[in-house]
């Protein structure tokens, strides 16, 4: 292929491609070549809605307080990942569990390392948002946990206009 046909190749590529968002490319170039990569947002479009800015997040002594304060509803390890996914959902955490571990370490409240990724493994319904939680047939401990501790932490009004 010479060079004016990989031109025109990569010019078809781009109309192609183009609004596209990529999430993995793999290319082969031949030795000597330059290649540049620039990651572009979009702009959004006229009347188009933009995300919403991210939250801010809760912090962690909050969380711990608030989670001592559901003790009554914690029925054994696992429980403590509805926490981590309220943090996840609500209180702008990342969704990362062992920083979830440590930080609840920190605030004295002590679980295996582990707990929260095996928690979810065997609960496919904690992959969605907390909010999506009623009507999969979580069950009722689960959704009384999620709904207490969203109260402790100071979501009750907010997650009742969600809903």
């Amino acid at each position: 292929m010479n060079i004016e046909e990989k031109k025109e190749l990569l010019q078809s590529m781009a109309e192609v491609l183009k609004g596209t968002k990529i999430e993995q490319m793999i290319m082969i170039a031949e030795e000597g070549s330059k290649i540049v990569y620039k990651e572009v947002e979009p702009e959004p479009k006229k009347g188009e809605i933009t995300a919403e800015p991210k939250q801010e997040e809760v912090k962690a002594d909050i969380i711990g307080k608030a989670l001592k304060k559901c003790a009554s509803f914690v029925w054994g390890n696992a429980a403590y990942a509805v926490a981590f996914c309220v943090c996840r959902d609500l209180c702008g955490w990342q969704d990362n569990a062992s920083y979830f571990e440590r930080q609840m370490q920190q605030q004295g409240i002590v679980f295996p390392p582990g707990t929260i990724n095996t928690t979810i493994s065997r609960n496919p319904f904690m992959k969605l948002n907390v909010d999506k939680w009623d009507g999969n047939g979580v069950m009722e401990r689960v959704i009384k946990l999620r709904d207490e501790f969203q109260q402790q932490v100071g979501f009750a009004e907010q997650c009742k206009q969600k809903a």
